[in-house]
């Protein structure tokens, strides 16, 4: 069982996912989605997504904000008013899980970002 398995997924919901060139190629390999299936900009003026260790895109219609390429989100549909990752697919709470399951639709070729989380980078020195 993957460790996300049992879980109500709150990183899936909380986090702008940066994706790399590599976690497309797989993703769009895996799914057969194209890019525009699965990933979006988001701006991070503040660089709090970046957080210096993914790079910031500009774009004509923007050209003043930097943007990450992020895994897309969508409403979710057990936890209305809220987001979620596109792949996540979610179960609804029950008696046994009164939170709700979910997992992760592309667990073995989930972005470099998933794969660390919840590792943090020392940020100090």
């Amino acid at each position: 069982m993957a460790p996300c398995q049992s879980c109500h997924a709150g990183c899936c919901r909380s986090f702008a996912v940066p994706i790399t060139g590599a976690d497309m190629i797989s993703i769009e390999r895996r799914t057969g989605l194209s890019f525009w299936d699965f990933a979006c900009r988001w701006a991070d003026p503040e660089g709090k997504i970046a957080c210096g260790r993914v790079p910031h895109f500009f774009f004509p219609d923007a050209p003043d904000t930097p943007f990450v390429i992020c895994l897309l989100q969508t409403h979710s549909l057990f936890l209305p008013g809220t987001v979620k990752c596109r792949f996540l697919l979610e179960c609804p709470p029950d008696q046994e899980h009164p939170l709700g399951q979910a997992r992760c639709g592309v667990y073995h070729n989930r972005p470099a970002a998933c794969r660390v989380f919840p590792t943090k980078m020392n940020t100090t020195g």
